[in-house]
């Protein structure tokens, strides 16, 4: 009987041990900070995507500011996701609908010169998420 439980017990510590290791050399999340200040447009669609990104923004257990872009960087170096969800796909929307807005068949009377400003610097931020996490921006 001595045997079966050093034997169970020698078979747990196995599948622990890896764990742990694991746990020790984990890359930490990239430190929390406030969010900043969320812009308001009267754009709808441009309001809806700023409303995706600040989704989460400040909530408790995110990284860094709690943003998506902010989400993409920490997947992206640490391999994990963010509260069990994945936000590489989430950014690749939110870029297409951001070039959707900037691109000139849409006219140039859809956005304010204001609110294409903050289409572009959304947009450059979320593929700068890509690059700094070490991965390569969406196709957008």
């Amino acid at each position: 009987m001595a045997g079966r439980v050093q034997g169970k017990v020698a078979k747990v510590a196995a599948k622990a041990l890896p764990k742990a290791k694991a746990a020790k050399n984990k890359i930490p999340d990239i430190p929390k900070r406030r969010p900043p200040t969320k812009p308001k447009v009267s754009n709808r669609k441009l309001q809806n995507i700023i409303n995706d990104i600040w989704k989460h923004a400040g909530k408790k257990g995110t990284a860094g500011d709690g943003t998506t872009i902010d989400a993409i960087r920490n997947e992206l170096l640490t391999g994990r996701s963010s509260n069990g969800i994945w936000h590489l796909k989430k950014g690749q929307q939110l870029m297409n609908g951001l070039k959707g807005l900037l691109a000139k068949k849409w006219g140039r009377d859809i956005l304010s010169p204001e609110e294409r400003r903050i289409a572009q610097q959304l947009y450059n931020e979320l593929r700068d998420a890509y690059r700094q996490g070490g991965g390569h921006p969406p196709n957008v």
